[in-house]
């Protein structure tokens, strides 16, 4: 993991996921601000992340540090959320 995206993911505001307060997480939305880091973030996450069942559906997730962050699996020109949880 390089500095540069463990400063994004520091200074990043993460909000909580109030819809689904069953599974507590927090997320970042993608904006014109963020592109650059927040795909190599989805890049680090496809490409180091592990798969682990969630539902009825696998995603690959990633643990750095306490967090573990995770996409919902579209392709990167279409994510727009980078989750993360405890």
């Amino acid at each position: 993991m390089n500095d540069r995206i463990l400063d994004f993911i520091n200074r990043s505001t993460w909000t909580f996921a109030k819809t689904m307060p069953q599974w507590p997480h927090y997320y970042i939305v993608r904006n014109n601000e963020n592109e650059d880091d927040f795909v190599e973030l989805v890049k680090i996450i496809r490409s180091e992340g592990t798969p682990e069942p969630f539902l009825e559906k696998t995603y690959l997730y990633l643990q750095i540090g306490e967090y573990k962050y995770w996409t919902m699996g579209n392709p990167i020109e279409g994510t727009t959320i980078i989750n993360r949880c405890r």
